[in-house]
Formats: C-alpha cells, structure tokens, sequence
C-alpha cells in the first residue's frame, strides 16, 4: 500500500477537481505520462530556529516545551536538496513558533538557497525586531534570496503593541521596517513584502492603510485580524481589548492541512501539520528528516495511518477542536491554496 493508493478515490476527485493534483505529485523519469506512485505537499515550512523575542498573547511561545535550538546547516541543505528534487517550489523558513531573524545562521542558509534557486521559492514571516542585527549589505542578500517576506504588525500604537507581545518592541519595529523598506526601495522591490496586521481592536481599513502610508510611505498588501485560533485546543482565556478566539468546533472530516505543507523542525523531526502543532505532538509525528527522506515520510506508514484517521472520522486529540482546521472538502479551483500558497500561508 501506498499513500497515493490508500487515500479515498473520492478524496483524489475533490483534489484533482481542484486543479491542484499536478502540484502534489511526484512523477519519476520513466513516469512522466503515467499516475504518479508518491504524493507530495503543495510546500514546505522548514523551521531553523525556534526562539523568539517577543510573548504574544494569543501564541503558545511560552507553553513550549520542547527543546529550543538552531538547524545546521547539513541539515538544511538536505531537506532544501530532497524538497528540489520531489519538484521543488515554496519553502517558508518561518518557525512554528519564533522569528527567524534570530537565526545567527541566517545569511550562510540564504547561500544554500541560492545554489536551488531555480527551484526553490523561499518566503518568511518576520516580526522584524531582530532586523538591527542585521547590517544593509545583509538585508540586501535578505530581500534578494525571498520571493515575498511578510511583515506580522502588532498593534499600531506602543500601548497595543505592548499588550500584545509582552515587550517594548514598538519602537524598534517602526524604526526596523522603515530601514527595511528603505534599503527595499534600492534593490528596486524584486521581494513582494505583505504585512499582517495582528491587533487587539477591529482598525478600519482607512486607519491601517493611513498607519502604513504615515509610518513607511507605502500601502503595503495587507491582511488583519484581532480573532485567532486556539492552536490545537491549547490556548483559551481572556484576551486584552477586543480580541476574541475563534468558536469552539467539533471536527470530524479530513483537514486541508495535510495537503498543505509538512512541518520540519529544527532537529529534523516532522510534522503533518505544519500549524498548530508548536510542540511536536506524538499524534502528527510522521518522521525524521535525519534518517528518512521528504519524499519517504510524506509517503510513509505513519502518514498514510494519520490521513486514514482523518479520512474516517477518528481525529486525533489535537485536532479534533483545533479552529485551525479547514475540511479538504473547502478545496476548489477558487481557493488561495490552488491560486496563490503564499497567500494562504502569508510568508
């Protein structure tokens, strides 16, 4: 059995109706005209640190209770190289949780990238707070190896900010981006930069399209919310001003997540979802990229027995009441995940 053959042929339809089949195939030399024998996520999310410098409210940063650390660089340009040659594409370096601007390998990784650059599209999310770290010739190197880098907002005043992120960051975010958006406007704006307005309150559109303008002279594409998920069931609580978590769920069909991207952590675990799953659940492990391949996890036993689950209505804990949740049954050739992954994603 394989994971191509074990998934339920209506589940195949809905994905082929999609039109997204071609993007999660793997087709050999000799199996070019013919069903591909192995699947593949639409991308990647490799994590290379999981660190972070700020505390936000509505993250589980602090519940964490797996080791922290940093991915070497072998590592990296293994899983960069395997991802290549299973066809390639996005590849987002954002931690599951963290930012990667704490990186201290950051620029040697851009390197690597580079070597796959025809075939790989690197994207991140950052909260930029790390920027100063960084000189200009290395934001430059930055924003030449991204395809898009999308900036998390939080909050458009100090006070929101700090009730946020638990830090005094406010600041050094607003004199970091408008660095980065100054040295972005030299390398003549090759890197799509979105921003993602994470905030206490429901700004109108006006007002955070005028904080943009104001702050950093242009009206950057942007999302905004001030209601989150609650991360596999394991955030709940008050929120400060008017934020709100998502409604309780009870999920019982087959999550979109699992054709979207696979989660490898800094020290080569992995996951199937690339979410949620901030603490490397037992429930989503589906291997190790220190002894497996990508192609050979995503194809394997353990990922084949997690879609079986998902497919017949026997969820694991976590996902059962995640709001992070999407059923596949959402997917047609409208949504972002088929027109645009970096949208679905952010960065």
């Amino acid at each position: 059995m394989s994971l191509v053959n074990s998934i339920k042929t209506n589940t195949i339809v809905k994905i082929k109706d999609s039109g997204i089949w071609n993007k999660i195939t793997i087709k050999g030399d000799n199996e070019k005209h013919s069903q591909a024998k192995k699947l593949r996520p639409v991308l990647l999310i490799c994590e290379t640190i999981n660190v972070c410098n700020s505390v936000c409210v509505f993250c589980p940063y602090s519940q964490q209770s797996r080791p922290t650390g940093t991915m070497s660089l072998e590592l990296f340009e293994k899983v960069v190289k395997e991802y290549r040659e299973i066809g390639g594409g996005i590849i987002s370096l954002t931690p599951m949780v963290g930012d990667v601007l704490l990186d201290r390998k950051l620029i040697e990784r851009l390197e690597i990238l580079r070597r796959y650059k025809d075939d790989i599209k690197p994207s991140i999310t950052t909260n930029l707070f790390a920027l100063d770290k960084f000189s200009d010739v290395e934001i430059v190197k930055i924003l030449d190896c991204f395809e898009r880098i999308h900036v998390s907002c939080y909050g458009i005043t100090s006070e929101e900010n700090k009730e946020i992120t638990k830090t005094l960051h406010y600041e050094n975010f607003i004199s970091n981006m408008k660095r980065f958006v100054r040295i972005w406007e030299k390398t003549k704006k090759k890197c799509e930069i979105k921003v993602g307005f994470r905030l206490l309150y429901e700004h109108s559109y006006t007002l955070l399209s005028n904080f943009l303008a104001e702050n950093f002279g242009h009206i950057f594409p942007y999302g905004s919310t001030s209601t989150y998920a609650n991360w596999g069931n394991s955030m709940s609580g008050s929120l400060p001003g008017k934020a709100v978590w998502m409604p309780e769920v009870e999920n019982h069909e087959t999550c979109i997540l699992l054709l979207v991207a696979m989660q490898v952590y800094w020290d080569g675990r992995v996951s199937a979802c690339a979410c949620c799953d901030y603490d490397s659940s037992k429930e989503l492990f589906i291997g190790n990229v220190n002894h497996e391949k990508i192609s050979e996890i995503y194809n394997g036993y353990l990922s084949e027995k997690l879609w079986s689950y998902h497919e017949n209505n026997s969820l694991p804990n976590i996902c059962k009441k995640c709001t992070f949740h999407q059923p596949l049954q959402i997917l047609d050739k409208n949504h972002t995940l088929v027109s645009n992954p970096y949208d679905y994603i952010g960065g």
